[in-house]
């Protein structure tokens, strides 16, 4: 009988090298040897350690990542993953991380329908939703333990350091920023039509007769900036008046701090200017609240001594408010359906949402 075919020096039936090291790491990765998360040698130690090439090691990692037993980190790693059932149903996970903390989540109307809306999202595409919150620590870091967890899609609410956002840009699973422009950071993500809104807000009042019109903006003392919303609004609102040909009213933006009051000098100033602004356009609900308080303690009336429009939620107050209304929970949910199913890949998707005039009832021609 003739001689077996021998393929590759390795004669017929006997069992390849690459093989003999993925059933000894699988019988190690069993025992517990290395605990979820926890990294395994490098491929020069393995190849020492069970005698053989680097190449066949390397094969052995592949066979074991398409077991779903190991995975490669960003950093290269290569550690241990848990096959129980919680982590296997939890494949395809989308995080959400919260730069803030879950009392301010539940009690911000307009924190809590995006998140309604992200739920509602991940429901449609059937994939499980990991929320994670430490405000102290989730704005100056990455959670390193997140990135040993089957995830492929990381959302960012909240206010976040810029030296983090530049490290999430940098990650090898794509993140989104909600609520806010990502484009300065190289991130995905999904926020207000800012400046349009701003420019088509101001270009209203001017059209109800209104030229000495103020805008107010949030500065953000846990990130030592203005708000990223409020900077894209800023350029709208100076768009405006040269649109209209108009020259923009000496020191009309008014910058306010999360602990101001309507007594507050950065309020007070608005009032103080001479010749008086008839028109107010506020960055949010609570800057609009200030304003109409520091109005009424001067007595003056909202509209008739004094417009105010405000960027606010749709449905807030019951539409109290004249100015650009936000759907908040519909953002969530495009948010969740439209990166959620692969957009947001490696390079970064910009989606603008829309606003909506809402007429309210505290805008009115001046002198009215």
């Amino acid at each position: 009988m003739a001689e077996k075919t021998r393929r590759s020096g390795r004669p017929e039936g006997s069992v390849p090298r690459y093989r003999r090291v993925v059933e000894a790491l699988r019988e190690e990765l069993k025992s517990g040897r290395w605990k979820p998360c926890e990294p395994l040698p490098s491929l020069r130690q393995m190849a020492r350690r069970y005698r053989v090439g680097l190449q066949v090691v390397r094969s052995a990692v592949k066979v074991l990542i398409a077991e779903d037993r190991i995975k490669v980190t960003p950093g290269r790693s290569i550690v241990a993953k848990n096959q129980g059932f919680v982590v296997s149903a939890t494949s395809n996970l989308v995080a959400l991380v919260l730069g803030h903390s879950l009392r301010v989540q539940w009690e911000s109307p307009h924190l809590a329908a995006i998140q309604r809306g992200i739920e509602r999202g991940m429901g449609e595409i059937c994939d499980p939703l990991l929320i994670v919150h430490d405000p102290k620590r989730l704005r100056k870091t990455i959670p390193p333990d997140l990135l040993c967890l089957p995830v492929r899609l990381i959302f960012l609410l909240g206010q976040f350091y810029a030296s983090t956002l530049r490290r999430y840009a940098k990650l090898g699973v794509p993140a989104a920023l909600i609520d806010q422009p990502g484009h300065r950071w190289g991130l995905s993500s999904i926020s207000v039509d800012n400046a349009d809104a701003a420019r088509d807000a101001v270009s209203r009042l001017m059209a109800m007769g209104h030229r000495r019109i103020a805008f107010i903006r949030f500065v953000l003392l846990d990130i030592k900036d203005v708000d990223p919303d409020s900077k894209e609004r800023t350029e709208g609102f100076r768009r405006a008046f040269l649109d209209a040909g108009l020259p923009q009213p000496d020191g009309a933006v008014f910058n306010s701090f999360s602990k101001d009051t309507f007594e507050s000098p950065n309020v007070r100033a608005i009032f103080d200017a001479d010749p008086p602004f008839t028109a107010v356009l506020a960055a949010d609900p609570g800057l609009a609240h200030l304003v109409a308080e520091a109005a009424a303690a001067r007595g003056l009336d909202v509209p008739r001594d004094l417009s105010i429009a405000a960027f606010h939620g749709k449905g807030d107050a019951q539409n109290y408010w004249t100015g650009p209304a936000i759907d908040f929970e519909e953002m969530g949910r495009r948010a969740a359906v439209e990166l959620g199913t692969g957009k947001a890949g490696p390079h970064p998707v910009n989606i603008s949402v829309r606003t909506e005039w809402n007429v309210g009832k505290t805008a009115a021609p001046p002198g009215r």
